[in-house]
């Protein structure tokens, strides 16, 4: 499904519902060493009210914004950082938390308690559900939080979808933004190390801009909208041309 789904960003048109300065404004800005709002009120997936300095207790926090019913990036954002999670000693729950903050707010309990079971049994860890939480609040809560963080955002009225950046965000036990990993692919020990280094309370440096911008079907044009720079293509490329050696390999060890 991924690889179709990629082959439709890769052949379809490029169609903008929102207006072209509305685009240009979609941003994901790294600001480093900005403080969170932490007393800030919201809910968990268990509709419980809770402070988001709640999950800011002695670990470090990565940080992820989107919103359940996304079509594109927002699961390969979360299916990204499980991958790479996957692969570190550093466990969830015990040297790290994961934060996921809707940036919807007509988001459901119901669909945030589907997407912690979703993400907890792909991760796989043993007593880590303690250490991923899913959150939902009102537009004024989240739009403090985007903007602190740099995540800027925009819904399509006739779409009913956001368009918005994608990536994740290392932050310190006190609230402080320490390290940005963009686009939806990250390396494991570049993350140890981003954990590591917040534990301390340190800040990272910027990375290399990489802009994958979330926003797909438009029904009234019938036409695909994504907006995602060279990088997305070319992993789409990539994967198909894989596919195609993968093929006539298998289709040559037969005859």
């Amino acid at each position: 499904m991924k690889i179709a789904a990629l082959f439709l960003i890769l052949t379809a048109g490029v169609v903008q519902a929102l207006t072209p300065d509305e685009f240009q404004a979609l941003d994901f800005k790294q600001n480093l060493g900005e403080s969170l709002s932490l007393n800030l009120t919201f809910q968990d997936e268990n509709g419980e009210k809770v402070l988001l300095k709640n999950y800011f207790q002695g670990r470090p926090v990565i940080f992820v914004l989107g919103y359940s019913s996304c079509p594109m990036l927002c699961s390969l954002v979360l299916d990204g950082l499980v991958q790479c999670l996957q692969g570190l000693s550093l466990k969830a729950g015990a040297s790290f938390d994961v934060v996921y903050l809707s940036i919807d707010p007509k988001e459901t309990q119901d669909r945030l308690l589907t997407m912690k079971e979703k993400y907890l049994k792909r991760y796989g860890q043993i007593n880590s559900e303690k250490g991923w939480h899913f959150l939902r609040g009102d537009l004024a809560s989240i739009n403090i939080i985007s903007r602190e963080i740099g995540f800027s955002y925009r819904y399509d009225v006739r779409s009913k979808q956001y368009a918005h950046p994608s990536g994740i965000v290392v932050v310190t036990s006190q609230g402080k933004v320490s390290q940005y990993f963009l686009g939806i692919n990250y390396p494991s020990p570049g993350l140890a190390m981003a954990i590591e280094r917040s534990a301390k309370q340190k800040t990272g440096t910027a990375v290399k801009k990489l802009l994958l911008l979330c926003f797909d079907y438009n029904p009234e044009t019938g036409r695909y909208g994504n907006v995602i720079l060279g990088s997305i293509r070319l992993l789409g490329i990539l994967t198909i041309l894989s596919l195609a050696v993968l093929i006539r390999k298998s289709h040559r060890e037969r005859l």
